[in-house]
């Protein structure tokens, strides 16, 4: 990107040592392309979040279809699972359908009229060989440089939706780069008495949403236990917890009486 918008500068730059006042001619659809290029920008931080939510969505939908392809065919559930699959999907392709759409116009006009340098720079240019004030060698030049404007122009134009990209992926990377680290000791001091596993009040929640509230369980040892319920109630934060992947909100899990806290990993 830095590359495609030297270019430019340096043309510029060499535009104006040859004649001012057409080269800021041919520039005047710059800033009318760029009027159009905010309008349809309004909004675009709302849509473009939605569309991560949705995106987001769709592939948990679609991994967790996959993961469980052999349960859904065993108890015959295809169709209600696929419908939900097919749910996420529709709404994630309409939340960016329905943004293009409302950025179509405004986009048009401003690659249309962002890269068209001649619009200014012909008549005036012409005008002024006419009068004398520019030599033909000099328009002609002045014709070309413009020209040599609008690739780089169009490449950089390209690259907003990646740098986009590139911002989100960055800002939730450094999001789990910064969070505290899990304190645990590097030496067992209390050994468990045996694998009875006890959750007591455990609350927990990602972010500002609490997932569980308050929750009471016993796994006594040797004891094949399940946890049912539907998707997102919180079977696989209960698992993790136990596994001490992250530290509960409230309350305490314990392993053979002994704070999971105070075992190393």
């Amino acid at each position: 990107m830095l590359s495609n918008a030297f270019v430019p500068v340096a043309l510029i730059i060499y535009m104006l040592t040859i004649n001012v006042k057409l080269t800021l001619l041919s520039l005047i659809c710059v800033p009318v392309g760029i009027f159009f290029f905010c309008l349809m920008m309004t909004g675009s931080t709302e849509s473009y979040n939605n569309t991560i939510i949705k995106t987001k969505k769709l592939n948990d939908t679609a991994v967790e279809y996959i993961n469980g392809i052999e349960v859904i065919k065993a108890f015959g559930k295809s169709k209600t699972s696929y419908d939900k699959f097919v749910t996420a999907a529709k709404e994630g392709a309409d939340c960016f359908i329905e943004w293009m759409r409302r950025c179509n116009l405004w986009q048009n006009l401003s690659l249309l009229l962002m890269p068209y340098f001649l619009l200014g720079l012909l008549p005036f240019g012409a005008k002024a060989y006419m009068d004398g004030t520019v030599s033909g060698n000099d328009l002609l030049m002045l014709i070309i440089l413009s020209l040599g404007l609008v690739s780089p122009f169009m490449t950089i134009a390209s690259y907003w939706d990646g740098i986009a990209k590139m911002g989100t992926i960055i800002g939730e990377a450094t999001e789990i780069l910064e969070r505290k680290d899990l304190i645990r000791p590097e030496t067992m001091t209390e050994k468990p008495t045996d694998m009875d596993i006890i959750l007591k009040n455990v609350r927990f929640g990602y972010n500002e949403k609490e997932i569980l509230h308050g929750i009471y369980i016993t796994i006594k040892q040797g004891t094949v236990n399940a946890l049912v319920g539907p998707s997102g109630s919180g079977k696989s934060t209960i698992a993790k917890l136990i596994a001490s992947f992250w530290d509960v909100d409230e309350g305490s899990i314990s392993i053979g009486g002994v704070d999971i806290r105070k075992i190393p990993p």
